[in-house]
């Protein structure tokens, strides 16, 4: 399935947020551990703390992948970032219709907004260093061809 323009732009701009933030180790499409894959993630070199973020450009993307979101319920499930958003076009989805354990942004204008703060979830180190692992995989890897 090829990415629209506006999803690419979404992504883009989480990067651009994610930097502006102080995480300097920030990627796309980079595996989450047993949550998936993030659209966009962070890694602040200071204090080890990661931020993912989901980009939903549709109300039906978003409630495909909302399973994502739930999955946070399950104690014995771990996020693979201690701060986890879905960002979307302003307004297509509401704060309260988000899991408390997410943050909701909002994209207007060529701007991100913060409409929502996340709980701040606890990361176990070994999916964290799997996240890492993902990160440098999906940045890395030699193609074949």
């Amino acid at each position: 399935m090829t990415e629209s323009a506006l999803h690419k732009e979404l992504k883009f701009k989480a990067k651009k947020y994610l930097w502006n933030k102080g995480l300097r180790i920030v990627g796309n499409e980079v595996y989450g551990g047993y949550y998936g894959v993030y659209d966009v993630y962070g890694i602040s070199p200071y204090s080890y703390c990661a931020i993912g973020i989901e980009v939903k450009i549709s109300r039906s993307d978003w409630r495909n992948n909302k399973h994502k979101e739930t999955k946070s319920e399950d104690e014995k499930f771990y996020l693979g970032a201690e701060e986890n958003y879905i960002l979307c076009p302003a307004e297509l989805i509401q704060p309260e219709e988000i899991h408390p354990r997410w943050g909701l942004l909002w994209y207007k204008n060529g701007k991100l907004r913060n409409k929502k703060k996340p709980y701040h979830c606890k990361v176990l180190m070994r999916n964290k260093l799997c996240v890492i692992i993902g990160f440098l995989e999906s940045n890395f890897r030699i193609k074949n061809k």
